[in-house]
């Protein structure tokens, strides 16, 4: 095995290098934020000049193709994003780079080295290498979480099992994403997900979450049963595919005990509004190559991406003192998740003279980031609905309505400026942009609700 002016990539040396950075993690404990800050540069200017030039045995055949590494110029980018983000919070910065390096990097040796079932949404993936992922990666961030915080200005240092729980729903974030098959490299999007997944985690207040579980637990039996066999009924009318009736069961759940019914109900408006919008026209988006792929069925990916982050900021809701903050971001995202589904489907059977939101020039229909007036308006209407209904329900007041049909509009167009420039480039899949999408909503009601004083 030749590390030095090889061109071969080796896949299992890569992933040695990539766990050992980690292990860089624990000097968070002695730096400063500045120190910190230039240190990772240093790594970022080695792996960007000098790597190329002594070590493209750590390249894989794509990084040949291309003349370029793109995930190994991302790590030492994502981790010094990670310390800048949590400037003032080096353990949680810590936490967030073990995952990434140990989660990520134990995934893809544990995966290659045991193999085993391939999951159902992903062929690419193991259920050993996720697991791996979770394992290894809560592990290694909750030492190194618990290690940093024994810094002098951090005040009372956090426990080893007091830091396993954030890091290991942390790690299951991480490791959802980086099973899904996204184009985009995963070291960006998973730490995307594990750092708003940590910052979400340190906003708990544990007394809140305590005062809360009789409530949650209460909750439980109904939903599973009464989600049990709504997910079948989906997938016996072909709205899913068997992935995305077990996924969309576990989110679903997740959505009704965190959330209550009236949480649930705003999701299944979502649910109800794209499935119905997906079947209308049918013969015309197939006849033009447009349609759904598996006839209209969803799997856990596409689950995931419109209701994955929903599902996490119902549970904030409860957990953070902060509830009406919380259920208006999940409205934004539900509502976003219905304007971008609603959009697309009708534009697609209905929409004349699409054109590329870009440039505005005609395009053909069904082309990624163009937008016409058909779907912009059942668009319009759909986030409507569910921006009306979760108010009606008691999520919100009735004020919040108009802030979150903004939200939503706002995060389909600037999906639709995503999709038409990255998107159309082959860097962003459709999973990729859905997820963004919900959190451009998800986020503007946030900024909105958390201004005016939620």
């Amino acid at each position: 095995m030749t590390v030095f002016g090889s061109a071969r990539p080796n896949e299992t040396l890569r992933q040695v290098v990539h766990v050992a950075f980690g292990f860089v993690a624990l000097s968070l404990r002695y730096l400063s934020p500045l120190e910190a800050v230039l240190l990772l540069l240093a790594a970022l200017a080695h792996n960007l000049f000098l790597i190329p030039r002594y070590a493209r045995a750590l390249w894989r055949a794509e990084d040949e193709a291309r003349g370029f590494s793109i995930g190994i110029v991302l790590y030492p980018a994502v981790v010094l994003g990670f310390v800048l983000l949590f400037l003032d919070r080096p353990p949680l910065a810590a936490a967030a780079w073990g995952i990434l390096a140990f989660g990520d990097g134990f995934a893809t040796l544990v995966g290659r080295t045991v193999g085993g079932p391939r999951l159902p949404w992903n062929s690419r993936k193991t259920w050993a290498g996720t697991i791996a992922y979770v394992v290894f990666g809560s592990m290694a961030a909750a030492g190194l979480l618990a290690f940093v915080s024994l810094r002098p200005d951090q005040g009372a240092a956090i426990s080893f099992v007091g830091a396993l729980g954030l890091c290991a729903v942390a790690a299951v974030a991480g490791a959802v994403v980086e099973s899904l098959p996204l184009k985009l490299d995963d070291n960006l999007t998973t730490s995307i997900v594990v750092a708003a997944t940590l910052a979400a985690g340190a906003a708990i207040v544990p007394a809140e979450l305590v005062a809360a579980v009789p409530a949650l637990a209460s909750r439980a039996l109904p939903a599973a049963t009464i989600v049990a066999g709504l997910a079948w009924l989906a997938w016996r009318v072909r709205a899913v595919d068997r992935s995305g009736a077990v996924g969309g069961f576990v989110l679903a759940v997740a959505i009704w005990v965190t959330g209550g019914w009236e949480a649930f109900t705003v999701f299944g408006a979502f649910f109800v509004l794209g499935s119905s919008a997906t079947r209308i026209g049918g013969s015309t988006k197939e006849a033009a190559g447009v349609a759904q792929e598996a006839g209209g069925r969803r799997g856990f990916s596409h689950a995931f991406a419109n209701t994955g982050l929903g599902a996490g900021l119902s549970f904030l809701s409860v957990a953070t003192g902060r509830p009406e903050l919380f259920r208006l971001a999940f409205a934004g995202a539900m509502a976003t998740a219905a304007f971008d589904t609603v959009s697309t489907e009708i534009g697609k059977a209905w929409g004349r003279h699409p054109v590329l939101v870009t440039t505005g020039r005609p395009v053909s229909i069904g082309t990624v980031g163009a937008v016409s007036g058909a779907g912009t308006g059942a668009g319009l209407l759909a986030a409507l609905l569910v921006a009306g209904l979760g108010a009606g329900l008691g999520l919100y007041g009735t004020g919040w309505i108009v802030a979150v049909v903004v939200a939503a509009a706002l995060g389909a167009m600037l999906e639709s400026l995503a999709g038409a420039t990255l998107g159309r480039r082959g860097l962003l899949g459709h999973g990729t942009l859905n997820f963004l999408n919900t959190a451009i909503g998800a986020g503007i009601c946030l900024a909105i609700g958390a201004w005016f004083g939620l």
